[in-house]
């Protein structure tokens, strides 16, 4: 699942999650979303952890379907 997708899923804004996974900037959640930036590993854990696997590394490397 996109972080989008479960952002929206949940209805969770992007800094509300920043602070969850302890991002300092909503922008950094935001360049995730728009596929700009790939969470660093340590990141990526963090935001598997928060979502409860609903999003994956994958899902950040995984070009979306036309």
């Amino acid at each position: 699942m996109k972080l989008a997708d479960y952002l929206d899923w949940k209805g969770v804004p992007a800094g509300d999650f920043a602070r969850r996974i302890g991002v300092n900037e909503r922008e950094s959640v935001r360049r995730y979303i728009a596929g700009t930036r790939i969470p660093a590993p340590a990141v990526m854990r963090k935001i598997m952890a928060e979502t409860d696997g609903a999003v994956t590394a994958n899902d950040f490397f995984i070009a979306a379907e036309a």
